[in-house]
């Protein structure tokens, strides 16, 4: 399968996956910050982000949450 780029040729090739008869790979670039988000959060997770990101600030690294945030929430 192609590597679509565009988000019109991300739909393009997901359609193209799910229409071939048998298994199929869709590879697509997304920002290295890219969260992948589940369908639910539990305590658990939210936690272990919580103290990810304690951990960054206080080691310095906190040029990483502002591009995580960036990244993520003003889309």
């Amino acid at each position: 399968m192609p590597s679509p780029t565009p988000s019109c040729a991300s739909h393009a090739a997901i359609a193209e996956a799910f229409a071939h008869d048998g298994p199929a790979l869709v590879e697509v670039l997304v920002h290295r910050r890219e969260l992948a988000m589940p369908p639910t959060i539990g305590l658990e997770q939210a936690t272990g982000f919580g103290i990810f990101m304690i951990k960054a600030v206080l080691s310095g690294r906190g040029d990483e949450i502002i591009d995580l945030a960036r990244t993520n929430l003003w889309r």
